[in-house]
């Protein structure tokens, strides 16, 4: 009953955007993501199927996170959000309302699920998010990082889920809480430290995104390799003896040309015998039987 759910075009065409921002090859037929026009309503499993493009991804869980993150800067930029969003605060509280997510998934509640602001605390810099919504985990931490992120006004920010799958714990540092936060046990850190621990938080999230991307071409690569290995198996000229019909190997040594063949394809030997040679060694046992038949 997947129809029931709807998902507002201009979701899916950011979504389709931030493949085309991250240099992503998402397989499909690319009219067909061209065709979402943004104020239209599409059935889930549109985005059901962009979803299986990325999921050709090695480890994608990175790869969806960093599309959350392009999805959100699409929309800031290019749509309404800078004219009601001012902090990343701003953002969460937005995100987690009604407004938010129902703005791009329309359902039932009990079928779309929730996403819901469940603690924000500004001075000891935490907050924590509960989804039971029928989007990856990993497309909404992006969404969420993102989000916290693009008005720039925050000194530090972090999201991770990795207790609890559906539920996201934020923590994140202004020029007002520094000196009360409730997760940062050492010394008082300046601004300027905290913007670079979080320059340093996101280029290790950056370096799982790349690590999936090279494990994906190295895949592909070895899947190319070893597809033309099996088309070069049997090319060229092969040496093969007029009578005994014996091939010679590269090493000198003459082969059954189906101990050849199946040593170097895939090819497997079921033995049969044709007519003609049939009628060439058979022909005495069958004369011998119907001799017998006449006598």
């Amino acid at each position: 009953m997947n129809n029931q759910i709807e998902i507002y075009g201009a979701l899916l065409r950011s979504f389709k955007d931030a493949g085309e921002s991250l240099k992503l090859l998402l397989q499909g037929d690319a009219l067909e993501i061209e065709s979402f026009e943004p104020d239209k309503w599409y059935p889930i499993e549109a985005f059901q199927k962009l979803l299986q493009r990325v999921s050709q991804y090695k480890r994608y869980d990175s790869i969806l996170e960093q599309i959350g993150i392009e999805m959100i800067k699409g929309w800031y930029h290019q749509g309404p959000g800078k004219s009601f969003i001012h902090s990343g605060i701003d953002f969460l509280n937005y995100q987690t309302s009604s407004e938010g997510f129902q703005s791009v998934v329309k359902g039932s509640p009990g079928r779309i699920g929730t996403f819901d602001l469940m603690e924000l605390n500004e001075a000891g810099g935490t907050a924590s998010v509960h989804s039971t919504t029928i989007f990856p985990r990993s497309l909404e931490r992006g969404i969420l990082s993102g989000g916290l992120g693009i008005a720039g006004d925050l000194l530090y920010y972090a999201v991770s889920n990795t207790s609890h799958a559906d539920h996201f714990y934020i923590f994140f540092v202004t020029g007002q809480n520094r000196t009360t936060l409730k997760w940062h046990s050492g010394d008082i850190l300046q601004e300027t430290e905290w913007k670079i621990k979080h320059i340093e938080n996101q280029t290790e999230q950056k370096e799982k995104y790349w690590e999936s991307i090279n494990e994906t071409l190295n895949a592909a690569y070895i899947q190319m390799r070893e597809a033309l290995c099996r088309v070069k198996l049997l090319s060229g000229l092969l040496p093969i003896c007029s009578y005994c019909k014996k091939i010679r190997d590269d090493k000198g040594y003459w082969n059954q040309i189906e101990a050849y063949i199946h040593k170097h394809s895939e090819a497997e030997f079921s033995h049969s015998v044709c007519p003609e040679c049939f009628k060439k060694r058979y022909s005495s046992l069958s004369k011998d039987t119907d001799n017998d038949m006449n006598a």
